[in-house]
């Protein structure tokens, strides 16, 4: 089987990343890394160099944290105190509920604004028959029945 150079380098960083133990490698490169090996002799040197320095890792003894350092961390934590629930309520109230509803409602003020400035009442028969077909569907709407003679 002829392997490009590529190919070791990736098998390389698989160790770096993962370690000598193929249970620990993705799956789906194991069973490629696994052949490699089985092909290359480059390959098994890089996983024989890999299980000494694991070993040598594992041989090392784990480092004492220093004296007091649990409590310096402690000590650096925030303080945090409870807040009242009326006081949770309030805020929720304040800053979860009204700034929203009072940002959806500026479209409809400015609409309202709006309309009410831009209407006025000419007399023209076109107003009368907006007005009439506006009054028609609103008494369809409701189910009402339209009376023209009003």
């Amino acid at each position: 089987m002829n392997t490009s150079k590529f190919e070791i380098e990736q098998f390389a960083e698989l160790l770096d990343s993962h370690g000598a133990e193929p249970a620990r490698w993705p799956e789906t490169l194991r069973s490629r890394a696994l052949m490699l090996v089985a092909a290359e002799p480059a390959a098994q040197s890089l996983l024989q160099e890999a299980h000494r320095l694991e070993a040598a890792l594992n041989a090392l003894p784990a480092p004492a944290a220093p004296i007091g350092l649990k409590s310096r961390i402690i000590a650096r934590l925030p303080s945090v105190t409870p807040i009242f629930l009326p006081d949770r309520m309030l805020d929720w109230l304040t800053t979860a509920l009204w700034r929203p509803l009072l940002l959806a409602s500026l479209p409809l003020a400015f609409g309202f604004t709006l309309g009410v400035g831009v209407y006025q009442d000419t007399g023209e028969p076109e107003d009368s028959l907006a007005l009439l077909v506006f009054s028609d569907a609103a008494a369809v709407t409701f189910g009402e029945v339209a009376d023209y003679e009003q």
